[in-house]
């Protein structure tokens, strides 16, 4: 499943936008009931709609990791907050805004 994120080191957690997960999730399996209120941009509480746990790739780069289901009204396609950065061994060059992923083995190089 290809999904374009958005490295975010100020999100606790990952998140996957609802409409995408609408769009992918045959693709990704199961889903258990939400695990999580999410605090938003303006300080509202809010439900996730799903939660996934499962193999991430980016770049050939693999890892396990999870997310939760919200709707980010268009916002972003998936938030890889910190937890995501660290399974995925995210290294964030801010002057460049660029980062490297390094699990596994296996390195690459992404744009934000």
């Amino acid at each position: 499943v290809r999904v374009f994120g958005l490295f975010d080191t100020g999100a606790g957690i990952g998140v996957l936008d609802s409409a995408v997960f609408e769009r992918v999730k045959e693709r990704l399996g199961a889903t258990s009931a939400p695990t999580k209120r999410l605090r938003v941009a303006n300080g509202t509480l809010v439900w996730s709609l799903a939660h996934w746990e499962g193999e991430l790739e980016g770049e050939g780069v693999r890892a396990k990791g999870s997310f939760e289901v919200f709707d980010s009204g268009g916002s972003w396609d998936m938030l890889i907050g910190l937890p995501l950065q660290a399974a995925l061994g995210v290294v964030h060059d801010t002057k460049r805004n660029e980062v490297t992923v390094d699990a596994g083995g296996k390195s690459a190089g992404l744009k934000n």
